[in-house]
């Protein structure tokens, strides 16, 4: 997820590339190297005829039928591709999830700016910064990290101070996220408590507190064990097969047939296996640092930013209509959203009898 590549460079210079790449994992494997051992220890004792041709093909006894080896391939590709798609889906799907939830949290970000101006703005930012807090958490459970080092991490960053912490130490890691954010529901609640304004903010809690529960749900979900271990048995036969068969010939081309076989079956695994969990420190897997600290930056950035100059007065000045002062249009914690509405109105119909 962190490389960024140009698809308009062609195959050619594609193909070539190495950098970010599951060739040099699969080149670095243990099973890669043993398969080629087996397989150029046999190809080099056929080529000096230390073994027998003659019982190495046909129905000899130690002749494999190519048919045969042909069956397995295709069953082997069969479970490895349906097994690749799932990983894929899988990656695509935790994707969605985890930017819902970062969007989710703007959106609380939004609603908190609008409605939750001075005197209450101490309320809005902490509600903010509890929300974040929240989504770190369900980032550091998804990744399976340590329940306290964790923590620490957050307090060192100052994303929490050490009574907050404290009181997460004693929930499960699971729950931690929830708790946060239902801290972050009360402090805006204690801040504005107008009932449209908290049905509306509330729905976005909830919103966001199901993506949490989604990407937990998922992460925690793995591939069936037995689907893995089966597909790996198939995957180690099938190389065997084709290095022994694959050896015996005299031509000089069995050796990089078999690598390049082997590479893809290889690799494919390897990059299913690092689709399957993106929260790491593969190269697939999410920049949520980088996603996290956009999002707070430009979530700071919304609450702390003033207005342009030159709009001051739709704040802090009166403007006469009619003989009358017209209401200040100052957002106030309490006043619902469409009678905000309704002053802004009056002063743009005030503009156009102007």
């Amino acid at each position: 997820m962190g490389f960024q590549y140009d698809p308009s460079v062609g195959a050619f210079r594609t193909a070539f590339t190495l950098t970010s790449t599951v060739l040099p994992v699969v080149w670095k494997s243990a099973e890669f190297w043993f398969f080629l051992i087996v397989h150029v220890t046999i190809f080099c004792a056929y080529q000096m005829h230390a073994v027998d041709t003659n019982k190495t093909s046909g129905k000899h006894a130690w002749a494999m039928d190519w048919h045969a080896v042909k069956i397995v391939t295709a069953i082997t590709t069969f479970f490895e591709v349906f097994y690749s798609n799932t990983c894929y889906g899988r990656y695509t799907k935790l994707y969605n999830q985890t930017r819902g939830a970062l969007a989710h949290s703007m959106k609380v970000t939004f609603l908190l700016r609008i409605h939750m101006d001075e005197p209450v703005r101490k309320h809005a930012r902490l509600a903010m910064r509890y929300v974040y807090c929240s989504v770190c958490l369900m980032i550091h459970a998804a990744q399976h990290a340590d329940p306290r080092t964790s923590l620490q991490e957050m307090c060192d960053k100052g994303w929490f101070n050490q009574a907050e912490a404290q009181s997460l130490g004693r929930h499960a890691p699971e729950a931690r996220p929830l708790i946060v954010l239902q801290w972050a529901a009360l402090v805006t609640r204690a801040g504005n408590a107008e009932p449209r304004f908290q049905l509306k903010i509330n729905d976005s809690f909830c919103a966001l507190y199901d993506d949490q529960r989604q990407i937990l749900d998922t992460t925690a979900l793995q591939i069936p064990f037995q689907y893995f271990h089966l597909l790996s048995v198939m995957v180690q036969a099938n190389l065997l097969m084709w290095a022994y068969n694959m050896a015996l010939t005299e031509s000089w081309f069995a050796t990089p047939v078999f690598i390049a076989c082997s590479t893809i079956f290889i690799g494919l695994m390897e990059l299913s296996s690092a689709l399957a969990d993106p929260f790491g420190e593969d190269d697939v897997d999410f920049p949520t640092e980088l996603w996290v600290d956009e999002a707070t930056r430009s979530a700071t950035d919304m609450m702390s930013r003033p207005m342009p100059a030159g709009l001051e007065w739709v704040f802090d000045k009166t403007k006469a209509v009619g003989g009358q002062s017209a209401p200040s249009t100052s957002l106030s914690p309490s006043t619902p959203y469409d009678k905000n509405l309704e002053r802004e109105s009056t002063l743009m119909d005030a503009d156009a009898d102007d």
